[in-house]
């Protein structure tokens, strides 16, 4: 399982119902990305940066999912 947010990558164990840093976004800072969660975060001691959308992500996002530009400004 996985959420994305404006700073982040975090993937959860529903096993243990845990979450953890996957990546980080261009820009953020780790320490944001701590302060803003409300809840543990486990820390990797590397925490690579999450990879920039291909075009045809891009594409597909502003095209197909979100036209009206409701989410993506």
């Amino acid at each position: 399982h996985r959420v994305i947010t404006d700073m982040a990558v975090m993937g959860f164990d529903t096993n243990t119902h845990s979450a953890t840093l996957v990546s980080l976004h261009p820009l953020a800072r780790l320490e944001d990305v701590v302060e803003n969660t409300g809840f543990p975060l486990k820390i990797p001691r590397e925490v690579p940066p999450t990879p920039l959308p291909s075009q045809e992500e891009l594409r597909l996002l502003r095209e197909e999912i979100d036209p009206t530009g409701v989410y993506l400004r």
